[in-house]
């Protein structure tokens, strides 16, 4: 049982960009001056889902890469991008870490500016999308107009962009993510739903709109009398849950392995493909809006 008085918390390598990788502004076109804030305008934010989790370790990269596969398989072009500068690690993740291309130590745009079609070329591939991950140990944090110029480009190049942020504190400290619809991810246990329900009111403080939100079964757990049930969730968080993602240790065992995802897993499907189903509809409405 909840307490009625609980209070949440407070709130690889370095490649060679090639030419046609990277395309800055023609000579001709003036240069685009940002401030330490870029933004995306709404129609450049229109496709752009970004996932985060109210606690850590609970599976927001892995649902991040798993929905982006779910909407390829719907025939959607799609690209995840590592918006988690700090820690990063979205290709080792999925297991294409050996793989070529760009990352985004190796990106610059100093003009806020990327040629869309080539950086999709010139990333690795994970099931036929482009990914753009982040090496933190590797090189610098990327300036915010580089991460703009990324996410902008990307949203030219595809249909639909996945931005994993990692834990809500990435998610702060880019405000060009915060109007974009947000996925948040949260722990069904009494701690995890103080965490979300504080990672709610952080995102309403920040201007954001309400996210669609997933429960987690706690990873590990012996017995269901751990978790919370879902009613009693959503009545605490005064929000729905689009569904529940249960850990699965073929999963688990495959990504220790370095393995990566190699299968939705029966049990996340329905979870999946509900959120994918509210994904394509955020998107299409903006499309249709016009913003």
């Amino acid at each position: 049982m909840l307490p009625r008085d609980l209070e949440p918390c407070a709130a690889d390598r370095s490649l060679d960009v090639s030419a046609d990788a990277v395309l800055l502004a023609n000579a001709s076109e003036s240069a685009v001056a940002y401030d330490e804030t870029p933004m995306l305008t709404p129609t450049e934010r229109g496709n752009i889902t970004v996932f985060c989790a109210a606690s850590g370790g609970i599976g927001s990269s892995t649902l991040a890469a798993m929905t982006a596969w779910r909407l390829k398989q719907r025939g959607r072009s799609c690209a995840l991008a590592d918006c988690d500068t700090d820690a990063g690690g979205l290709d080792v993740l999925i297991g294409i870490e050996q793989e070529d291309g760009l990352r985004l130590q190796t990106i610059d745009a100093p003009l806020g500016r990327l040629d869309a079609a080539a950086l999709n070329r010139e990333l690795p591939h994970w099931e036929g999308m482009p990914v753009l991950a982040s090496h933190p140990w590797r090189g610098e944090r990327p300036e915010p107009w580089t991460m703009a110029a990324v996410l902008r480009a990307l949203g030219k190049a595809n249909d639909t962009v996945i931005a994993d942020a990692g834990g809500i504190g990435a998610w702060t400290s880019m405000p060009m993510l915060h109007p974009c619809t947000t996925v948040l991810l949260v722990e069904l246990t009494v701690l995890g739903l103080a965490r979300g329900r504080a990672a709610l009111g952080t995102i309403g403080d920040y201007g954001g709109r309400a996210p669609l939100m997933l429960g987690v079964t706690p990873r590990g757990s012996p017995s269901r009398r751990d978790m919370v049930g879902r009613e009693e969730a959503e009545s605490y968080l005064h929000a729905e849950l689009l569904g529940t993602v249960t850990h699965e240790r073929k999963l688990q065992s495959d990504m220790a392995r370095g393995l990566g995802i190699r299968a939705i897993g029966r049990r996340s499907r329905t979870a999946v493909d509900a959120l994918a189903d509210a994904i394509e509809a955020a998107s299409d409405r903006s499309k249709a809006d016009g913003r």
